[in-house]
């Protein structure tokens, strides 16, 4: 990995383009858990970090410990979002939305909260897209794999790479919930490790624990 583009990305997501911020994120969180010092390099000639800026530097880094963090599964696919369990006032259909994501799991990193799943490329579903068929699918994809969703995004209609993590193997919400706060707690131990020296004290506090558990 070549410093220069890690420290070309980190400036991209101050630029006035928000596509430009958006693909810069992508490929931040695209890094791998030993690539952090190369990021710790390009943010260290940009200190003090703003309020906003030290958020988003920890959203980053917690996905790229997340995305390679060790867990218990069960062995089906897994996108990590959580969408709505009530059913549309006008339709009654079950909408492929997505309320939130889960750190460490594809659909936290390409995705965005808001987004509507319209189709899986590579398995094509007749429209509208059923919630629970779209969630057989993902399950039946081996994990390891990107698929490719066709996503609804403020108004746009896109092409989105996501790719497909073993799901965890608790399956109650309430065990789900703990699983997700001992990783996040584990990936600001990493985030210390790697970043803390270099940020001032009422910079090192701990983020808030992530998301609810999803599909």
């Amino acid at each position: 990995m070549n410093p220069r583009a890690v420290r070309t990305w980190y400036l991209g997501l101050e630029d006035p383009d928000p596509m430009v911020r958006e693909r810069c994120r992508d490929l931040l969180m695209g890094l791998r858990p030993e690539q952090a010092p190369l990021l710790r390099e390009a943010v260290s000639q940009f200190l003090p970090l703003a309020a906003d800026q030290l958020l988003l530097l920890k959203d980053i880094v917690f996905q790229i410990y997340l995305s390679d963090a060790d867990y218990e599964t069960d062995g089906s696919g897994f996108i990590g979002i959580l969408m709505p369990s009530e059913p549309e006032p006008l339709t009654g259909r079950l909408t492929v939305a997505i309320d939130s994501r889960i750190r460490g799991f594809g659909g936290y990193h390409t995705l965005r909260d808001g987004d509507v799943i319209l189709d899986v490329l590579e398995r094509r579903l007749p429209p509208p897209l059923d919630r629970e068929m779209f969630i057989r699918v993902v399950q039946m994809v081996p994990p390891g794999r990107v698929i490719h969703l066709r996503v609804l995004r403020m108004g746009r209609v896109i092409e989105v790479p996501v790719q497909v993590r073993p799901r965890p193997a608790e399956r109650t919400e309430g065990l789900m919930r703990e699983l997700m706060y001992r990783r996040d707690q584990e990936a600001e131990r990493f985030f210390l490790r790697h970043f803390g020296a270099m940020l001032g004290e009422e910079q090192r506090a701990p983020i808030e624990a992530g998301p609810r558990a999803g599909k």
